[in-house]
């Protein structure tokens, strides 16, 4: 067996989760997730960061996910156009959260713009930047405050990854990762 094949004999999957986002849906995922945490996770304060991440992970692909419509020349099963995902695994080490959403082209400048911005931040700065977020009251169009990679990087304490996938002139598939080391 190789050091890969064990690596992946190791992880556990906690959370997983392929279709579209609604609001009824996030409280049942986060439920779930809470109950394995609970079950897991003997530490209340990584409990804590983990369920927050998780929220945040979650409420990112609800609000901000864009479906291929039928269209769309993609030849795609009905599912599949409302395939996003969450996928949160723990290790000896530490824990996984990965989703991945269809975005529309221009949002790729956006996202990789903030999440760019957060990553070149250290505590303090990132700290300051939540502050300033919170301070200035502007919602998006989608009624965000746009704290949520913010979050994420100030919880998880780790630079956040992306990658985009190109689907046609108009789509990109999204894919975002972070790890929380279970001995923050």
């Amino acid at each position: 067996m190789t050091q890969s094949d064990q690596n992946i004999f190791q992880e556990k999957v906690i959370l997983i989760y392929k279709g579209e986002v609604t609001h009824n849906l996030i409280t049942n995922l986060l439920e779930s997730f809470e109950q394995r945490l609970e079950e897991i996770e003997p530490e209340r304060m990584l409990r804590k960061k983990c369920f927050n991440i998780a929220t945040e992970c979650i409420e990112n692909l609800r609000y901000h996910a864009t479906y291929p419509s039928n269209g769309t020349s993609l030849n795609l099963s009905a599912n599949n156009m409302k395939a996003s995902m969450i996928m949160i695994t723990v290790d000896p080490d530490h824990y996984t959260f990965l989703t991945c959403n269809y975005i529309k082209k221009p949002e790729q400048k956006v996202i990789s713009g903030k999440i760019e911005k957060i990553n070149a931040m250290d505590s303090n700065e990132l700290r300051q930047y939540y502050k300033h977020t919170m301070a200035s009251d502007a919602l998006s169009e989608k009624g965000t405050a746009g704290l949520g990679f913010i979050d994420i990087a100030r919880k998880s304490n780790s630079k956040l990854s992306y990658e985009f996938q190109r689907v046609n002139e108009d789509l990109a598939y999204y894919t975002f990762y972070v790890k929380l080391n279970r001995g923050n």
